[in-house]
């Protein structure tokens, strides 16, 4: 006999299938699936093996299915148990991508950008070097001494340079040097060293920022490494605003504007980044003429 606890106190029984509704739904959730009968997934929840149960107080008619379902299941979890152990990282070429003046790269192609390039699937456990052998065996057009950069594709569609495989000590494993399943990398020829060089980095990730002056709106596609020094530069050819005139407020909203000067915490234009002034996606600021007082004072006299 096997006694169950209604749900709720319902009792849902039936003479002609023997366990009710409600009890057999609480095993198939538990232990089987939707066309398993009521007693066979009883038998299934002991486990019934040879060893761990006698097949003699079992219907012979049941013991071949149950034991057939049972290898089924072992079978799965032993696949899943490799298939956990393994990931699978994915090569591009860089041919893939755009580099604009900026330094800003994009795929050239948005649409199944995920079915394009290399995929090579390895165990968690094996070593750079290996990954590197099995990627060199996989692409067709085998690149001479290629670079091989981790990225990553932001909300902004731009990618982020994250860093140099070849940095890693080439014996250290995958799962050590934080490898992810998944992750992917760009592989390029040594003539494009110099532009990744400049922007590789994990918290150098490529941002929007929206400058408003003389009552129009422009964006300046750049990095959050790039320091305030150099961003003045940038925003100097894009508006003829000299870097010495420039006074630059964030627009936080508007009636709340924030000078930059406020926010450099003693350090230097030379020394801070963008990442160091929480520039993000889509940040606004408010760009006008820095007034220098002495002088207006003299014209006056």
């Amino acid at each position: 006999f096997f006694f169950f606890q209604a749900e709720d106190g319902i009792r849902d029984f039936c003479l002609s299938r023997g366990l009710g509704d409600v009890y057999k739904r609480q095993l198939q959730k538990q232990f089987g699936s939707l066309n398993e009968s009521a007693y066979m997934l009883v038998y299934k929840q002991k486990k019934l093996t040879p060893i761990f149960a006698d097949p003699t107080l079992v219907p012979e008619c049941w013991i071949e299915p149950i034991l057939t379902q049972n290898e089924l299941e072992e079978q799965q979890r032993e696949f899943y148990k490799s298939e956990d152990a393994q990931i699978e990282v994915v090569f591009q070429s860089s041919d893939l991508f755009t580099f604009d003046e900026e330094l800003m790269i994009k795929y050239k192609v948005d649409k199944q950008i995920e079915n394009q390039g290399v995929k090579v699937k390895i165990a968690k456990l094996a070593t750079i070097s290996q990954l590197l052998d099995k990627f060199h065996s996989a692409v067709k057009e085998k690149p001479a001494n290629p670079l091989v950069y981790e990225i990553v594709r932001c909300k902004n569609e731009f990618c982020q340079v994250i860093r140099k495989l070849s940095a890693v000590p080439m014996d250290t494993p995958l799962e050590k040097a934080e490898i992810q399943h998944l992750s992917t990398w760009m592989y390029c020829e040594k003539g494009k060293e110099e532009v990744l060089e400049k922007i590789v980095g994990v918290d150098n990730v490529p941002i929007e920022v929206v400058v408003r002056f003389l009552g129009d709106d422009l964006s300046i596609h750049t990095y959050g490494g790039v320091t305030l020094e150099k961003f003045k530069e940038m925003m100097y050819e894009r508006t003829s605003f000299p870097v010495e005139q420039q006074s630059i407020k964030i627009v936080k909203t508007d009636v709340k504007l924030i000078p930059i000067e406020d926010l450099l915490l003693g350090k230097s234009e030379k020394e801070v980044t963008l990442t160091d002034l929480k520039f993000s996606e889509r940040t606004q600021l408010l760009l006008d003429v820095r007034v220098d007082i002495t002088l207006a004072q003299r014209r006056r006299k």
